[in-house]
């Protein structure tokens, strides 16, 4: 998992191992591999220190079950490399560039795969719809099988120094903006502020994407998936 340790990447890999799948992510860093390892993955690597398409190659020689990536330009075409026959790729985010334009018959070529691109507001363009979606979601954070780490809190005046923040690698879990200092309110203000701006962004990123790939679950996916999740940095996920 690229950024295994980032707000949506970290209830994705949590979602897919509520369901029973096995699940591989990509990190920076010993401390974000450890965060990862207790928000759902199964197995970590170090994407700094070699290469995530042999690792999982040699984790999962028979290829996984789906790929779910937020990164886009530098991991959605390499990550082919690691689905099985009728793998499901999915990407719901571009952190680090737009995917590139590919040939169509390159799915055949990686083993009749398919992909899909989300949008949240497809999913949940009525407001039932949408609460639907944010019942199902804060349902099981309710139960314990989504547990939501707020690794920084910022205020929107700090917005710049957020995004630098962000854009090095420095955070997990995710990132939450107030438009007054949060550091100044109280715990149930705080989890208030939290639920909002949770439901506005890693709702619409997570359940998009777990809704993207609902459909091929039932042919693709054994008893025990095994599921390579791709997320991206947290700062990235509260500004979509």
């Amino acid at each position: 998992m690229h950024a295994a340790a980032s707000g949506v990447g970290s209830l994705l890999a949590q979602w897919c191992a509520h369901l029973g799948a096995t699940v591989i992510g990509t990190v920076g860093s010993h401390e974000k591999a450890a965060f990862a390892r207790a928000h759902g993955c199964r197995h970590t690597i170090l994407y700094r220190d070699e290469d995530f398409v042999a690792a999982v190659k040699q984790l999962a020689p028979g290829g996984v079950a789906a790929v779910f990536d937020g990164v886009g330009k530098d991991t959605f075409l390499p990550s082919f490399d690691v689905l099985r026959n009728f793998g499901v790729a999915v990407n719901y985010g571009n952190a680090s560039g737009n995917v590139p334009p590919f040939n169509v018959m390159l799915l055949a070529h990686k083993g009749c795969i398919s992909v899909h691109r989300p949008g949240f507001g497809f999913y949940a363009n009525t407001a039932a719809s949408r609460q639907a979606a944010c019942d199902e979601l804060f349902a099981l954070v309710r139960q314990g099988a989504l547990r939501v780490q707020v690794g920084g809190r910022w205020p929107l005046s700090e917005a710049a120094a957020a995004h630098e923040q962000a854009e090095q690698g420095r955070n997990v879990g995710s990132v939450l903006w107030s438009p007054r200092n949060p550091r100044n309110r109280s715990q149930g203000d705080i989890m208030q502020i939290t639920r909002r701006q949770f439901t506005i962004a890693s709702a619409a990123a997570a359940a998009a994407a777990a809704a993207a790939v609902a459909p091929a679950r039932a042919q693709s996916f054994p008893s025990k998936p095994v599921v390579l999740v791709i997320g991206y940095a947290a700062g990235e996920a509260w500004t979509q």
